[in-house]
């Protein structure tokens, strides 16, 4: 599964006197490959998969089958351990290294792409862009649980993860600010950008 290389480590087995090390890290390139293959494949929108007649005659929605497996997707990119690697891997890497920054800046041109561009956003877009925000706010805000820190795993308080995503979403704000000044904005994607943006502006006056 391509998400498992980024972030990702190889564990080579070896007995006491083996030499060399037992963990190492996942090339850039190879990161870098796997996000663009998910960005392409789980961000990007299927619409080849959206056969009306064959849902039609199943207890089941398009929209909300794309977004449980989109959310499935960024809830695997978005863990503590992931990012906890991650940090490792700019820190120990002796070459190039996929950072924590550096996938948070690669979703954020992938899932937030018509911004960029200067588009509107259409209703399964915004529904990725609504389950991308409120995953970097649930683990940006996190309170710890000590006893439940998995192996090879930064605590919050710890480490630089929660200031990184923190920093991370008020990016996304500007952005959003930024494309709400925008002409020719349709009403969904303004309703959608100020929710985002207010959302994240009341979880750091709650912090």
């Amino acid at each position: 599964m391509p998400v498992k290389n980024i972030g990702g480590q190889y564990h080579d087995y070896k007995v006491a006197a083996d030499p060399g090390p037992v963990y190492t890290f996942t090339e850039y390139e190879r990161q870098k490959k796997a996000m663009r293959f998910v960005a392409d494949n789980l961000f990007d929108t299927p619409e080849w998969l959206n056969e009306k007649e064959i849902f039609s005659r199943l207890p089941y929605s398009f929209g909300q089958e794309l977004s449980n497996l989109q959310r499935q997707g960024i809830d695997a990119l978005i863990t503590r351990r992931r990012m906890s690697v991650l940090m490792d891997t700019k820190l120990d890497s002796k070459g190039k290294a996929y950072s924590l920054e550096e996938m948070l800046g690669d979703m954020d041109k992938a899932i937030f792409r018509e911004l960029y561009e200067g588009r509107n956003v259409d209703f399964y877009r915004r529904n990725l862009q609504k389950i991308y925000v409120g995953r970097l706010i649930q683990q940006a805000f996190a309170k710890e649980e000590p006893g439940l820190i998995e192996p090879m795993s930064y605590k919050f308080y710890l480490s630089d993860m929660q200031g990184i995503l923190r920093y991370s979403l008020k990016e996304q704000q500007k952005l959003f600010k930024r494309a709400l000044q925008r002409p020719g904005i349709d009403m969904s994607t303004k309703i959608h950008l100020q929710e985002l943006s207010d959302k994240i502006e009341r979880e750091f006056e709650i912090k």
